[in-house]
């Protein structure tokens, strides 16, 4: 007798594969998987049936293939490639919350760049632009230290089939997602060792009946490959929807009060019903399942999807919508202008290739021998009478079919809306009117991208989801931020409670082109130093920030060089001096004072102001003259008056004498202090302007050597 586990199992089992079948069953999803794949072809350039190459072969004609529709493709992906933009977090409480959102910004980009999430997104964009959705997952995986990492990946549209019914593009209405991958049956027994007698009874029964047993009657087709021992494992997550009611009581004191009617008895309740004012709110709260089976064989135990954010964490990226649900890309609306270019291209060839004979019976000899003399170039066709034969050529039919075939590429460019090709400005002369044109023609495929940035704001919103519930320590983690360097950002433990209590918005912002704007302002501030005659100073502190913007290789080694030979002079050497330092004007003292460190003294000295030696002795002769002049006046006594004058008149010329020594001694050293300091300018200036020179001929000659090499530096965007 089946226990009650099991049969709610087997219930539940049946239910799965209900939602399986009408996911893969159902009109939207059977149409859809024939277009998409039909789109893959006819990007990968198989574009002709088996019938119609058949076809083609009889008659001769080649079956060419000009892929436009891979050249589109391929621009809309560069133009993709251009998108920067970046996950960034803002708080409500800027004051408050702002360090916390921060801290989340950076720990996002960290996520992206751990899960190579340029890479992966790139995959998904490629799949929308051609089949019209492209899938990402958010998931948790565990170290061997149990340390939790979240990760972004990509996964095929090919093997997701979501709930039919759903509409909106967040998946928010949808009851169940599937993930079903064809695996061989040796390598599912691997993956669940412990259910290898169920795959292999579940394989041999379909192999010999052709259909499967047991009471669920699943259909095995949709689960085994017989003829490639293939089975399908088939990944489904749901919801399941639980009542919970919750009582809300008003207390005049205490203010409201809930209570969560599952925790407390039904006596309980009925008293709390009792309460003047309480009231009762009841909700449907959704909780996700998960599961993995294949046919009637359960292989991972149904169990709750451990993630708390209410969500299937599968990301979608639609490009366009039918109103059944159905997603289409770009290659869908290029298939039919695409098919009629490489008819019409085969057509011309074969035109060009054959012409038409008409001829009287009895003309030639044998007509197969003469058509395929005809036919070929150094052709020797015998006739027996050429008035008897008129050959027509297919040259104008040929210019039709060719005519027809430049306007199926320009019907391409229409319908796509791609960018203008550089000569088809017309009479544009404006950069800015160029500009316009060209976003009036982008705004055929505005919802392209404008749909991504959608997908990428539902991704930012799953990585805040995740870390709110699994980054609970503190660590710390690098970035590499807009110049490639490597930042080390620590999530602390204010930050962890700031971001699990505080809400945070979710924006995606548009960023620069890092590489084309370091380009830019590279090559604009190397004009402005070659052109504004800046003064030495200021143009040597503005080389380091010019050489950083350059995408050269080693520059991190030229500014390290460059600041080396900026450096000050070194420190004098020790030496002796033999000064009289009496004999020196306070002047020449302050000089020696500051070159020996002694500022006071020197501001001693210049206080002071004390005349030399010399001088001083000069000063000392001349009283000692003037003594003994009075004694000997004195001695004579002459004339008084007469002597006094000759007295007066030598002090006057001994006074004048030390004058005019003093002030040519001192404009002797002011001359050569001023002489000196305009000598060290002149070479100072000199030196600078060819370290400059020469910083910027090195730089250029290492750019020049990039490109010779084909190497570049700058970081890849989101290929």
């Amino acid at each position: 007798m089946a226990s009650k586990e099991d049969s709610t199992t087997g219930d539940t089992l049946t239910l799965l594969d209900q939602y399986f079948i009408a996911a893969v069953t159902h009109p939207t999803a059977t149409d859809w998987i024939k277009n998409a794949t039909k789109d893959f072809e006819f990007q990968e350039g198989k574009q002709w049936t088996d019938t119609e190459k058949k076809e083609l072969s009889s008659r001769g004609q080649p079956d060419t293939v000009e892929n436009l529709i891979a050249a589109k493709v391929n621009r809309l992906k560069g133009q993709y490639k251009n998108q920067k933009t970046r996950i960034i977090y803002r708080g409500r409480n800027v004051q408050t919350d702002e360090p916390a959102a921060q801290v989340l910004t950076d720990l996002a980009l960290h996520i992206q760049q751990q899960s190579q999430y340029e890479f992966e997104e790139s995959d998904c964009f490629d799949d929308g632009i051609i089949s019209g959705v492209g899938w990402l997952e958010p998931y948790v995986e565990f170290d061997d230290m149990f340390e939790p990492s979240i990760r972004i990946r990509h996964e095929d549209c090919l093997n997701v089939f979501p709930d039919p019914y759903s509409r909106k593009y967040d998946l928010s209405d949808a009851k169940y997602i599937c993930i079903a991958k064809w695996v061989h049956l040796n390598e599912a027994i691997a993956l669940y060792p412990d259910k290898k007698l169920q795959l292999n009874g579940l394989y041999t029964s379909a192999s010999e009946s052709g259909s499967l047993s047991g009471v669920d009657k699943l259909r095995n087709e949709n689960y085994v490959d017989s003829k490639n021992q293939r089975v399908r494992l088939v990944e489904i997550r749901w919801k399941e929807q639980t009542k919970k009611s919750i009582g809300i009581y008003s207390d005049p004191q205490t203010g409201n009060q809930t209570v969560d009617f599952s925790k407390i008895t039904k006596k309980q309740q009925k008293e709390f019903q009792s309460l003047p004012g309480a009231r009762v709110l009841n909700k449907l709260i959704d909780r996700i399942k998960i599961a993995v089976f294949c046919g009637g064989v359960v292989l991972d135990d149904i169990k709750d999807l451990p993630h708390s954010y209410k969500s299937l964490f599968m990301i979608p990226y639609y490009v366009y919508r039918k109103k059944n649900g159905e997603p289409y890309g770009v290659v869908r609306a290029l298939i039919d202008p695409q098919t009629e270019r490489n008819k019409r291209r085969s057509k011309a060839l074969h035109l060009l290739l054959t012409n038409k004979v008409i001829l009287s019976e009895g003309a030639v000899r044998d007509k197969d021998e003469f058509r395929a003399e005809n036919a070929r170039p150094d052709g020797l066709p015998e006739v027996r009478g050429i008035e008897k034969i008129k050959v027509v050529d297919n040259i104008e039919l040929a210019q039709g079919q060719m005519q027809l075939l430049s306007e199926s590429e320009a019907t391409m460019d229409k319908i796509i809306g791609m960018p203008m090709e550089p000569g088809a400005t017309g009479q544009l002369r404006s950069g800015i009117a160029v500009a316009r044109k060209q976003a009036t023609v982008d705004l055929n495929i505005t919802a392209i991208f404008e749909n991504m940035r959608r997908t990428r704001l539902l991704v930012g919103r799953h990585i805040l989801e995740l870390i709110k519930q699994y980054y609970t320590e503190e660590k710390a983690f690098y970035v590499l931020d807009d110049m490639k360097k490597a930042k080390q950002v620590n999530l602390t433990g204010d930050h962890i409670q700031s971001i699990k209590s505080s809400i945070y918005d979710t924006i995606v912002d548009e960023m620069p082109d890092t590489v084309n704007l370091q380009d830019e302002q590279f090559q604009a501030i190397g004009q402005f130093l070659q052109s504004a005659n800046l003064p030495p100073q200021l143009a040597m502190a503005m080389f380091p920030i010019w050489i950083g913007l350059s995408t050269i290789r080693d520059k991190d080694q030229v500014i390290q060089k460059f600041e080396q030979m900026m450096q000050p002079s070194p420190i004098l050497p020790k030496m002796s001096l033999n000064i009289n330092w009496d004999a020196l004007y306070p002047e020449e003292k302050a000089v020696f004072a500051d070159m020996f460190g002694r500022k006071d003294l020197s501001q001693q000295e210049m206080q002071l102001n004390r005349d030399p030696s010399q001088i001083v002795k000069s000063k000392e002769g001349l009283q000692k003259t003037q003594m003994k002049t009075q004694v000997d006046m004195q001695k004579n006594q002459p004339d008084p008056q007469a002597q006094q004058q000759e007295l007066q008149q030598k002090q006057a010329e001994a006074a004048m004498k030390m004058q005019q020594s003093q002030q040519q001694h001192q404009q002797k050293i002011g001359q050569s202090a001023q002489q000196h300091g305009q000598k060290m300018q002149q070479q100072s200036e000199q030196g600078q302007m060819k370290m400059i020179q020469a910083a910027m001929n090195a730089a250029a000659t290492k750019g020049k050597g990039n490109g010779e090499q084909g190497t570049d530096n700058r970081p890849r965007g989101n290929q």
